[in-house]
């Protein structure tokens, strides 16, 4: 109570000071001072690990982490993704005590983590426990570390989330401007820029997860941190104890080969998307750099926040963006980038163009003002504490500092080095770090809606951001006799289907039936309208229980939308429709009609139960089986399709419940497998050449 009191009479005083001050801007605040930051201990083992302690009694809670120079830029070229799948299987492929499911379990029972992670540049393992449970959890992150198995099972898992990774990387325009950037900064033949692949994930086998953990987890080779509700003493004791007999060895080292792409515009276009995403700048620093602390000042003031040139001129002044931001920015162990962002209207891409040019050349010939400066510099420096305001915090700045090598009084150094920052010094850096006749340009978007051409802003090249295929399964080689056959065949077959010779003239038609969709163990039943116009557009809709679906896929757009709100198409997407419309009957019955069909007769097999002669039909890159049964009647269609993990899947369609539709025998149901996935089409009418035709493309 006596406490509760004096602080009381100390509120009540303070407020009375302050009521005396009539106005806010003759408050008085003491000049800041660098945070008081407790550093750990530090101590080497005999095999070369580096150990950091820091001891806290708050809370009775310990945890841990231990990083090792390791990550994707030792990915060995063709095997991209390895790191990461070490990182994540580390964990849940479980060690030499407890499988990874028995560690969920336990781990949980106890409240108690224990997580592994791969990087860029580096990759790790950590653990989080109470006091009570401390050797247990301690051995069982001894084991991860050093003893993991890498369990077949739980490596296909993350293979398969990692490829449904790459397969949805294009679906976000801004983060398809922020990834190519950074590779045209470092250089496409950096590893920085290497790109995990679903081929690379393919080509990646246990053998190399344990290759790689050999090589690259090593003692001599990493920094461990520990820190909590411990004796400093005993916990340097178990530690020592635990981790004394793990062997050092030779360390791979890597050349990161950064060179920047020649400067220019590089351009992603992106139909039926709303805005450009931009992305301008080159080449950053390093946080050893002797400017760093002017760097940082200059950063608030270019795009680092409310208060900085890029908010106040492209949002507040000409409402052109919602959050234009930019820095340059810095890593430890190899150099940041300067960049500027904005996603803008597509018709505005110029202009912003022209105004992030305009607000360097500012600060490169006019500086900043003292009043711009003391902003920033508040920001930043109000900000600082707040990276040093929980023992994690300080514990992992300290393992950075040690892991790359930086002094541990380097907080100290940034943060004086701040308060000595003048205004001069910000126009030098404006003038010295920031090239504008270096510049690279990326753009995401749809070119034919910008308001100026990109070639005003330099050399324009397009980039090809579409996510190779993993390799289908060798087909047969066709021979001179095989595709007279399988011509003659297919020839036969298209003439059941259409005796009066309908198809190859075909403009267009339109099917009306019904869609049940299996995915997920779930079935989806729908109603569904498709058109087809050939030889290159296709649109269908689909009626759900929350509005009509309706899918647009011509050349020149691919969207999708539901009501009012629409969006692109993925270009993968895109591209199978497109792929799809020229193995219709239509485009097949134009190809025999012309002599441009291939068709080749692989051989006699099973189908669906019947003996059918087996063709195989390549269109562009795709190629598709047909089954022929007897009385030249197509039983159904075989052949591989990439699922939604990005795995080459088995795809069958079987072909049933043949009707008259207006002169065309055509199969009314035709029920379609993919691997676990699959849909029925249940057609109900088809119009050939409908007169509606183009209105439903609108």
């Amino acid at each position: 109570m006596i406490r509760k009191i004096a602080v009381l009479i100390l509120c009540v005083a303070a407020i009375t000071g302050f009521a005396q001050v009539t106005d806010y801007e003759d408050l008085k605040f003491p000049k800041a001072k660098a945070p008081k930051i407790v550093k750990p201990i530090k101590f080497e083992l005999k095999n070369g690990l580096t150990v950091l302690l820091l001891e806290d009694r708050d809370l009775p809670v310990i945890s841990g982490e231990i990083r090792f120079h390791a990550g994707s830029v030792l990915d060995p070229k063709g095997k991209e993704g390895l790191a990461d799948l070490v990182g994540d299987t580390m964990r849940t492929g479980g060690n030499t005590l407890k499988s990874g499911d028995e560690m969920d379990d336990y781990l949980e029972s106890i409240a108690a983590s224990v997580e592994s992670y791969g990087g860029a540049t580096s990759s790790g393992v950590s653990f989080t426990c109470l006091v009570e449970n401390v050797d247990e959890v301690l051995n069982l992150f001894r084991a991860t570390v050093l003893h993991p198995v890498f369990d077949a099972e739980k490596l296909e898992v993350s293979r398969s989330q990692m490829k449904t990774s790459v397969v949805r990387r294009n679906d976000d325009p801004k983060g398809i401007a922020s990834r190519e950037y950074s590779r045209l900064v470092y250089g496409l033949q950096s590893p920085l820029s290497a790109m995990t692949e679903l081929a690379s994930l393919d080509a990646i086998t246990r053998d190399d997860l344990m290759a790689y953990h050999r090589e690259c987890f090593k003692p001599n080779n990493a920094v461990l941190a520990v820190w909590g509700d411990f004796d400093q003493k005993a916990m340097k004791k178990k530690l020592t104890a635990m981790f004394q007999e793990w062997k050092p060895g030779a360390v791979p080292e890597v050349d990161l080969a950064i060179k920047s792409e020649p400067a220019g515009v590089y351009f992603v276009k992106r139909e039926g998307v709303t805005q450009s995403n931009i992305q301008v700048g080159h080449l950053g620093i390093r946080r050893d750099n002797k400017d760093l602390a002017a760097v940082s000042v200059f950063n608030m003031l270019l795009g680092g926040g409310f208060d900085s040139r890029m908010m106040k001129i492209i949002r507040r002044d000409k409402g052109l963006s919602y959050s234009p931001h930019g820095q340059i920015s810095s890593n430890w162990a190899y150099p940041g980038q300067f960049w500027m962002s904005v996603n803008t209207k597509l018709g505005s891409t110029g202009e912003v163009l022209d105004i992030l040019k305009q607000i360097i050349t500012d600060l490169k010939t006019d500086g900043v003002t003292q009043e711009e400066m003391d902003i920033a510099k508040d920001g930043f420096l109000n900000a600082f504490a707040f990276q040093f305001d929980s023992l994690d915090k300080i514990i992992r700045r300290a393992m950075a500092y040690e892991f790359n090598g930086y002094p541990d009084n380097f907080t100290e150094q940034l943060f004086n080095g701040v308060q000595a920052v003048t205004t001069k010094d910000v126009q030098r850096i404006a003038q010295e770090y920031v090239n504008l006749d270096n510049l690279i340009i990326t753009v995401v978007g749809d070119d034919t809606q910008f308001d100026k051409p990109l070639s005003e802003y330099g050399t324009v090249t397009e980039l090809d951001v579409t996510i190779p295929k993993p390799k289908a399964e060798p087909k047969a080689a066709a021979t001179e006799q095989g595709l007279k056959q399988g011509t003659t065949l297919m020839g036969q077959a298209i003439h059941r289907m259409d005796p009066d010779g309908k198809l190859a003239g075909l403009k267009g038609w339109k099917m009306d039936g019904k869609l049940l969709v299996k995915q997920g163990g779930m079935e989806i039943p729908m109603d569904m309208v498709s058109a087809t116009r050939f030889p290159d557009a296709q649109v269908m809709i689909m009626k759900t229980p929350m509005g009509d679906m309706k899918t647009i896929v011509t050349p020149e757009k691919a969207e999708m939308s539901m009501g009012e709100r629409s969006g692109p198409l993925p270009a993968a997407q895109k591209e199978a429709v497109l792929n799809g419309i020229g193995l219709t009957m239509p485009m097949l019955a134009r190809s025999l009609a012309d002599g441009t069909l291939h068709a080749n007769l692989t051989g006699m097999g099973e189908f669906d139960g019947q003996q059918a002669a087996m063709v195989a039909v390549t269109v562009g890159e795709e190629v598709v089986t047909f089954a022929i049964g007897e009385g030249f009647v197509i039983l159904g269609t075989t052949g591989q399709t990439m699922d939604q993990t990005g795995s080459l899947v088995d795809e069958k369609t079987v072909w049933t419940d043949w009707q008259d539709f207006g002169g065309l025998l055509y199969p009314k149901v035709r029920k379609q497998t993919a691997g676990a996935n699959g849909q029925t089409i249940t057609i109900n009418t088809i119009v050939m050449d409908p007169e509606d035709l183009d209105t439903l493309f609108q």
